[in-house]
């Protein structure tokens, strides 16, 4: 997480700071003001007494939403290209799992089985049996499921590749 603060008297072209980007609002911060990476970093640089909401303007930047979203561009990216995939055609040794619950007899799980363009289709099962299946928009994924996904659609698309040369 990033905080970035700049003094608005420094600054003249700017007449709404929530229209500037991130990278824009960045680089006043980084000229006329400062960037502080981490909330304990914040809370131990950050003097209110300094500060003044009038002549101040603070944005928080969760850099974990924006990893997020570029991962999902380079997922989606790659399923424009070749099409939709599920782990079946990849054949891949195990689908990504969203949850799993009970035991070896009796087990509930989650198992990432489609992968579309806008979402994931999740199939649940009881043991081996398939109960039902639902879509599951990209961005209600947990990081480390989008870092698994990507994996798996970076070897799709090396793998089209080769098929196509």
């Amino acid at each position: 997480m990033k905080f970035l603060l700049y003094n608005c008297d420094l600054v003249d072209n700017v007449n709404d700071p929530s229209e500037l980007s991130n990278k824009e609002f960045q680089e006043l911060a980084e000229k006329h003001g400062v960037v502080i990476i981490g909330t304990e970093d914040f809370e131990a640089q950050f003097n209110a007494e300094h500060f003044s909401t009038a002549t101040h303007q603070l944005r928080i930047v969760n850099d974990d939403v924006q990893e997020k979203t570029r991962k999902i561009d380079e997922i989606q990216h790659i399923i424009q290209c070749w099409g939709a995939t599920t782990s079946c055609e990849l054949e891949l040794d195990g689908s990504p799992c969203l949850s799993s619950v009970g035991s070896s007899k009796n087990n509930f799980s989650q198992l990432i089985e489609g992968f579309n363009l806008p979402d994931v289709t999740v199939v649940s099962y009881h043991n081996e049996t398939e109960i039902n299946s639902v879509d599951i928009p990209y961005e209600d994924l947990s990081m480390e499921l989008i870092d698994e996904i990507l994996e798996i659609m970076e070897n799709y698309d090396l793998q089209k590749d080769e098929e196509n040369q």
